[in-house]
């Protein structure tokens, strides 16, 4: 990064936390500036992208440990998916929520810690910090409120009050300074400089940087170590002016199913792995089926668009999608758009690998696994609008529609 500019006077900047299950990547990128920046906190670990670190907690002898230290270490209690534990909060007591979040918070602190130690224009800008939770654009909002009080601890620590959060944190300190802090009444949105933003829309306003789209209708499909990201948009060419900006979002939604799961099934006795394996393929197929009929249904009796509808650009992020089970179901067997005769319908699969994203100080061979890091690093006023209830468009009154009804009827 520049280290000039910022000398003299604070630039506005954001840094884009993706906390996934697996790891967590950051981008940091100053405003305006098309290009973001890969940053690195943790040293490489086997399995693992570059410049990511594991999402892993190991508590020895009552001391929290962190990323690859959590992974080299033995002994003690590993907990590689509190991620998971805190989607599914609201099943456990409060005792246990409290647990999961203060856990969350120590690790997202050390996080923070360390990229404000390495990177000092973090302390000297003005930093708005983004951080991804696994949830729609609409919610739920238990799940976005319990993000968001995990977000305001760790601001207030080590932003605020300067906390720093080394390894070996005890877990007794780790509950005297974010129990209090869990408990705080979040400030008022335009008070903040920290935000919890929706994970299945973070890859779309990563695409949204790209110099050039074709336009037409995509479905950016991210799957991590836990859930399924999916999310179906319009890219408009830009010469025209139906609506505000150039991507247009019809419906984003998530699931609980990731790479761990197909994990499991190869562990699973040759007897149940075939029908694990049809399950898991079956629930992927259906996210994105069900994704792309409600956005049709949006705009079936919208006959001007019809044709657009018949053609759809798949982009894949995240590690689960690498995994060739993945790739090739996407590629071979997934189509939203089957109702039509192949005939009339092309569907096309490819990766999302961002070309506004650099490693200053790193490589990194595979940036579509920054895809959600670099959305995240842009501000929030600049993500794309979600339309319920979208704009009028040309044919929009018209009741001749050739539809396939029937297809409708999964959603």
């Amino acid at each position: 990064m520049n280290s000039q500019s910022y000398q003299v006077r604070r630039r506005r900047a954001t840094l884009g936390l993706d906390y996934g299950t697996h790891s967590t990547k950051a981008v940091y990128r100053v405003r305006n500036e098309q290009m973001g920046q890969v940053l690195f906190f943790n040293e490489k670990t086997s399995d693992y992208p570059n410049n990511a670190a594991p999402s892993a907690i190991r508590e020895v002898d009552g001391k929290l440990f962190f990323g690859k230290s959590a992974l080299q270490m033995s002994g003690g209690e590993l907990n590689g998916s509190l991620k998971v534990d805190l989607f599914k909060a609201a099943d456990l007591s409060e005792n246990e929520r409290l647990d999961v979040s203060v856990r969350v918070a120590s690790y997202l602190g050390w996080t923070l810690s360390r990229l404000r130690e390495l990177y000092p224009e973090i302390k000297d800008d003005t930093v708005v910090i983004q951080i991804s939770a696994p949830t729609s654009h609409a919610g739920p909002a238990e799940l976005s409120q319990r993000y968001n009080i995990i977000a305001n601890a760790i601001y207030v620590a080590v932003i605020e009050q300067g906390q720093f959060i080394k390894q070996g944190l005890p877990l007794e300190d780790a509950y005297r300074l974010f129990a209090p802090l869990l408990k705080q009444p979040l400030p008022d949105a335009g008070e903040r400089l920290f935000f919890v933003m929706p994970e299945t829309v973070a890859p779309v306003v990563s695409l949204q940087q790209e110099p050039y789209l074709n336009p037409g209708n995509y479905l950016i499909a991210d799957m991590g170590a836990s859930t399924t990201e999916m999310s179906l948009f319009f890219v408009r060419d830009k010469d025209g002016s139906v609506f505000d900006g150039n991507v247009l979002c019809y419906v984003d939604d998530t699931q609980l199913c990731g790479g761990i799961d197909l994990a499991n099934i190869r562990k699973s006795p040759i007897n149940e792995h075939e029908r694990l394996l049809a399950d898991f393929q079956k629930s992927v197929e259906e996210q994105a089926c069900t994704v792309w009929a409600r956005g049709y249904r949006i705009d079936m009796r919208n006959t001007a668009t019809h044709d657009r509808w018949k053609k759809l650009q798949i982009l894949l992020t995240g590690g689960g999608t690498l995994d060739p089970i993945v790739a090739d179901h996407f590629s071979h067997s997934i189509s939203p758009i089957y109702p039509w005769p192949m005939s009339e319908t092309k569907k096309h699969v490819a990766r999302h690998a961002p070309s506004t994203l650099s490693c200053e100080r790193c490589k990194e061979v595979d940036l579509s696994l920054f895809a959600v890091a670099n959305g995240l690093a842009i501000e929030r006023n600049k993500w794309p609008r979600f339309y319920d209830d979208p704009p009028v468009m040309s044919g929009q009154d018209s009741q001749d529609d050739d539809s396939p009804p029937s297809y409708l009827q999964i959603v």
